[in-house]
């Protein structure tokens, strides 16, 4: 409950399916990965869920040809995108999954331009600067794997939803498996560590949203692992 308010400012996890944009993705826009891909799939989906400031999270789905009824959700880290996961989605997709793929806020389409702010003015576009300037700014990193997860439920009749998440995004999975207990199996990789194992690595092991101060007021990041596979049928990994 403390980590779900200290997302959403409130006690429960806010849904945001009827705002969703959900359109037939017939340009192949994450291309890299379409080429080898199609002969996988029945149809993708773009799917748009919309945010303060004019921003976008922008996700797209997979679905194969012979889906099993089961799901997972892929988000990506910093310096790359989702047109990198190529290997992780032809196996997911050749095995059943209906498979969603999400961006870190700041990359691929998830672009941030420049805020006009009603309190602050013009702030410059970085992505992090989110933490400081919006209301509940966490939202914008793990809300976004739980409207995704929904959706394949929803849309795709996905009886189960699994997570999987590369650097960044294992941590956003780690987190969105915590607070959210209908992720079955959670994948983190290279994601996260506990605070006391990041000394002597600042550069790479002290990311903004990994300190946002309601979050680690809320929960520590052990606890958060034990939260992210606890219940019958869970499991979570590094």
């Amino acid at each position: 409950l403390a980590l779900i308010k200290a997302i959403w400012g409130e006690s429960k996890i806010a849904s945001r399916l009827d705002e969703i944009q959900v359109t037939a993705d017939t340009e192949h826009r994450v291309h890299r990965l379409s080429a080898d891909i199609l002969n996988l799939i029945s149809h993708q989906e773009r799917v748009v869920i919309p945010y303060e400031f004019g921003y976008k999270s922008i996700g797209y789905v997979y679905v194969p040809k012979h889906p099993n009824g089961r799901g997972i959700v892929y988000a990506h880290g910093y310096a790359g995108d989702i047109s990198q996961a190529g290997r992780q989605l032809r196996t997911t997709l050749r095995l059943g999954f209906t498979v969603a793929l999400v961006n870190f806020p700041g990359y691929g389409e998830n672009n941030i331009a420049e805020i006009q702010h009603p309190r602050f003015g013009y702030i410059p576009r970085d992505h992090d600067l989110l933490l400081s300037v919006t209301e509940n700014p966490l939202r914008y990193y793990i809300e976004p794997l739980i409207v995704m997860a929904d959706h394949l439920r929803q849309a795709h009749g996905a009886v189960t939803v699994d997570a999987a998440g590369f650097s960044a995004g294992g941590w956003a999975v780690t987190v969105a498996a915590a607070v959210d207990p209908r992720f079955r199996r959670t994948l983190s990789v290279a994601g996260v560590l506990p605070l006391y194992l990041r000394l002597g690595d600042r550069q790479n092991q002290w990311p903004p949203p990994h300190l946002y101060p309601p979050l680690l007021a809320a929960s520590n990041y052990l606890d958060m692992f034990v939260l992210a596979g606890e219940g019958e049928g869970r499991a979570y990994r590094q």
